[in-house]
């Protein structure tokens, strides 16, 4: 594996697992889906929407001292 890019952005910190399983560190990203691609000395992966960003809630603050 030679990179991953999620939503078009490097993801950090891939590593090959094994022949099926990869891991890598994603990118910030807007809520939704994004795709993810893998290159490899054989080429890319089809675009795809394989990974979905989700929206968080805002921290709220529930007392002061």
């Amino acid at each position: 594996m030679l990179g991953v890019t999620v939503g078009g952005v490097a993801a950090t910190q891939a590593t090959t697992v094994n022949s099926s399983t990869i891991t890598a560190v994603t990118p910030a990203g807007s809520p939704g889906t994004a795709s993810v691609v893998v290159t490899t000395s054989g080429g890319e992966s089809v675009a795809n929407s394989l990974f979905t960003y989700a929206a968080q809630a805002a921290p709220t603050v529930s007392g002061i001292s």
